[in-house]
C-alpha cells in the first residue's frame, strides 16, 4: 500500500536500527515503545483455539523499528 511506504520512508535512516523496548497487543489496541511510543487499532479476530495472529509473538523486542515496519504489509 502506497501510503504505507510512503510513511515508513519517512523514518530517518539513523533511527531504523533502533531495537523495539516492549509490544503490547491487546484486543482493541496495540502499542509499541521505543525511542517514542506508538498506538495502533488492532483489527483481528481471535480465538482461543487459534495460533496467535501476530507471526513470532513474544520475540517482538528483538527487531528493529525498521523490522517492525514489515508487519504493516503483511498478513502477519
Amino acid at each position: 500500500m502506497k501510503i504505507i511506504e510512503d510513511i515508513i520512508s519517512t523514518i530517518e535512516k539513523s533511527a531504523r536500527d533502533i531495537l523495539v523496548k516492549e509490544v503490547r497487543i491487546g484486543p482493541f489496541w496495540t502499542g509499541v515503545w521505543s525511542k517514542y511510543g506508538g498506538l495502533a487499532s488492532t483489527t483481528f479476530t481471535h480465538e482461543p483455539t487459534m495460533p496467535p495472529p501476530i507471526r513470532e509473538t513474544g520475540r517482538l523486542t528483538e527487531k528493529s523499528i525498521l523490522e517492525l515496519c514489515d508487519y504493516a504489509n503483511s498478513d502477519c
